[in-house]
Formats: structure tokens, sequence, C-alpha cells
């Protein structure tokens, strides 16, 4: 996330659009992070995700979001895993393959094993920043 959000003219591009990009930086032998998908065009898109819990107690497990995008795409995505206070946000970043719009967003929780059946957990908020409109 040191790189969250893209720069005011977009994101620098590798590879087939590079020179589209051409002297945005005058930086010799600098770190470049490549993170493809795995079906063409191969892109990915860094999003910010924040999700406000809300629940009856402090609880230990999984958080995640499954993320539908306009172009059919879904896919989870871990957001934390650990203990989660009642109105305490946790925050990721990801890499995904929706290029567009998300049409849907699905709150997933899972149980740490072991920890007792009372209590619930849901999402009060969740709030979803694109790189390329930070």
């Amino acid at each position: 996330g040191d790189c969250f959000p893209c720069p005011e003219e977009g994101c620098p591009l590798m590879g087939h659009y590079a020179d589209k990009f051409l002297h945005k930086t005058e930086k010799e032998e600098q770190k470049v992070y490549l993170n493809t998908g795995p079906s063409p065009p191969y892109a990915r898109w860094r999003k910010e995700i924040h999700v406000k819990v809300c629940a009856t107690e402090t609880m230990k497990g999984n958080i995640d979001v499954a993320l539908t995008g306009t172009n059919g795409f879904r896919k989870k995505y871990t957001i934390d895993k650990g203990t989660f206070k009642p109105g305490n946000t946790y925050l990721n970043y990801i890499d995904t393959e929706i290029s567009g719009n998300i049409s849907k967003v699905e709150f997933l929780w899972k149980k740490q094993l072991g920890h007792a059946d009372r209590g619930c957990m849901g999402a009060e908020e969740v709030r979803i920043i694109s790189g390329e409109n930070g």
C-alpha cells in the first residue's frame, strides 16, 4: 500500500502500454512491483478495503469479503485474521481482476475453531477505494 493511491495522472503501466508513461521518473534502477492476473489482459487493479465490524462481543476468526464486478468476475479476499472488537475498522490492500465498478460486496465471517458459539459478527460498513481514483 505504500504507493496507494495512484498518482493523479494514473499508475504507470508496464509492458505493451509503457510508452504512454515516458519520463514519469528519471530514477535509475528503481523497484517495480509486477502483479498480474491469470487471464488476458492479465491486469490487476489495487483497491483499499475498509471493514467496520459490528459484533455482540470481541471475537476471533477471519474477516473476508467477496467482491463481484460488473464484468462478472467474483473472488474472495481476506481482510484480516485475528481478534476483532465491535466498532473497530480493519483494512487491507488487494489486487483484483475487477477492472470496472464493483456490483456486489459480501461480508464473510469465519469463527476461529474452539471459539464459543455465542455471539455474532457482521459488517456495519464496507468501504472500497480504487487506486486509480483514490
